[in-house]
């Protein structure tokens, strides 16, 4: 799976969502985003930890990217369709 490095901090992804219909629900994870691929064009809003909300738009087909470390992403203004999320889950305490 993927990795990132922040701060000299590696963290490896451990989990993968597909994500059909970014529009109808918000979609919260036990860990931290760490990367999006984007399978169907549109704009995808996500939930940076400390609470910012972050709006990418007119992403295409094929995308990834990588943005802040999130925990959500938001239905309100996303409509990318099939996006996997690539996150780390929490480890257990923490």
């Amino acid at each position: 799976m993927a990795t990132r490095t922040l701060k000299n901090q590696t963290l490896q992804a451990d989990r993968h969502t597909l994500i059909a219909d970014t529009s109808s629900a918000d979609v919260t994870f036990d860990g931290i985003g760490l990367s999006l691929y984007i399978g169907g064009a549109g704009n995808i809003t996500i939930e940076a930890l400390d609470g910012t909300q972050v709006l990418y738009s007119g992403l295409l087909a094929g995308s990834q990217i990588y943005p802040p470390l999130f925990q959500q992403i938001e239905s309100t203004n996303s409509t990318a369709t099939n996006v996997v999320v690539i996150w780390r889950s929490n480890p257990a305490g923490q």
